[in-house]
């Protein structure tokens, strides 16, 4: 198999601006020669996050460069974007061999329709020859062969069932719309696009990578990381790793979570947010938030006072139904003055009787009650937002901009 570092050289077919440090840097590096095992023993093919399109209004036509993670959303992301640069990180070998094959069929194919056909039954013997000669410089032809054998199902109904989703929801992408197509292949054959071995969770060549980018005076302005922070503990090599990348000042991190009872959430952060440190020591993994963190459930009902951070109270919280469709909005947005106290409900207890509290972890804070004839009160945030009777979405102190675009289930991520 050829060095991790292939497509750095292989894709370097002419200079761009800003970019040539950059390219001096990386041609030498040949990646994490360990990543150790497979997620779940498989080779991710195609990518699983059918709903990629909710992250559309938030990228397009952002520029910049993207680093991402898995096969195709990064290719995806960076036609929305219209990206200056795109970097592709993944710890399966195999992945980054199939990127080799992607750029293959980008230089050859002039339009969408010969494209996809490199990827049907038709066009079979057509796209082996393409990978034969990608292989030739490195004598690892067999291996891309077998690697195009296996995945090439995979892809095509990947393909398909994305224009089917992207279509009914009226959203052009990479593979519907011929001036997003011509945007990545041009960047492929203008040698834009790299790609290593690497793992997040590890010192080597994603903190190789930041450094280069710093050096270089580049800046990142889209990070995706698909649902890979399931997988691992948020460790040091993980933080030093993420904190080493250059975010733009506007950047965002893009990620997924699984959904309940399936599909994913997916999750935009503003890039300073993800970068700032946490007062806490970081959580044991991104998709587990901690048992302070408050609840916003379906119907609205008074709430009692949470632990949110002040610097979060100014926060926006924008919803997105997730699926094909329409995508309806919905928005709860915290004003930075205390709310007014809240009515004291109908009651007919004493005034001795102690107010009810509405949640009993100990974690959150009761309203205090107030004394017969006292004014004072601890202010109570507004009634959380109305949404799908399925969910349910929790923020974290000190993420303010973390945004819930659609799922069964949202859930705020700590910063690095």
């Amino acid at each position: 198999m050829a060095p991790a570092w292939w497509l750095s050289l292989a894709l370097l077919t002419a200079p761009v601006s800003g970019l040539d440090h950059f390219r001096a840097d990386a041609s030498g590096s040949v990646g994490d020669t360990d990543t150790g095992a497979l997620t779940n023993g498989k080779h991710y093919y195609a990518s699983n996050e059918r709903d990629l399109h909710l992250f559309a209004d938030d990228v397009v036509d952002r520029g910049g460069l993207i680093v991402a993670v898995a096969a195709d959303p990064g290719y995806i992301l960076a036609a929305w974007a219209d990206a200056d640069a795109l970097i592709l990180v993944d710890l399966d070998p195999a992945i980054t061999d199939l990127h080799r094959i992607y750029a293959a069929f980008f230089r050859a194919a002039d339009d969408i329709d010969g494209f996809l056909e490199l990827w049907s039954a038709d066009g079979i013997a057509r796209a082996r020859e393409l990978i034969v000669s990608a292989g030739e410089a490195h004598g690892d032809a067999d291996t891309l062969l077998a690697i195009y054998d296996e995945a090439r199902p995979a892809i095509a109904r990947r393909f398909a069932d994305l224009d089917r989703r992207m279509a009914a929801g009226d959203q052009p992408w990479l593979l519907s719309d011929a001036a997003l197509y011509t945007r990545v292949a041009e960047m492929v054959r203008s040698g834009r696009v790299y790609a290593f071995r690497g793992d997040l969770t590890r010192a080597g060549i994603v903190g190789d990578l930041g450094r280069w980018l710093d050096d270089a005076e580049l800046d990142v302005s889209l990070l995706y990381l698909s649902n890979a922070e399931q997988y691992f503990m948020y460790k040091q090599d993980f933080r030093d790793n993420m904190l080493a990348v250059p975010l733009a000042d506007e950047s965002l991190v893009l990620r997924t979570l699984p959904g309940r009872p399936a599909g994913f959430e997916y999750i935009v952060q503003d890039g300073a947010d993800f970068r700032s440190s946490s007062p806490r020591p970081a959580p044991s993994s991104g998709r587990r938030p901690s048992t302070s963190a408050p609840t916003v459930r379906a119907e609205p009902r008074p709430a009692a006072p949470s632990s949110t951070s002040p610097a979060s109270s100014s926060a926006s919280t924008r919803t997105r139904a997730r699926g094909s469709g329409a995508t309806p909005r919905r928005e709860r947005r915290r004003s930075s003055q205390p709310p007014p106290p809240p009515q004291p409900r109908p009651s007919t207890a004493s005034p001795s009787t102690p107010p009810e509290r509405s949640s009993p972890s100990a974690s959150t804070p009761s309203t205090a009650s107030s004394a017969p004839g006292s004014s004072a009160s601890t202010p109570t945030p507004p009634p959380p937002c109305r949404s799908s009777p399925a969910r349910r979405e929790r923020s974290r102190p000190g993420v303010p901009s973390t945004r819930s675009l659609g799922g069964s289930m949202s859930r705020g991520i700590r910063p690095i």
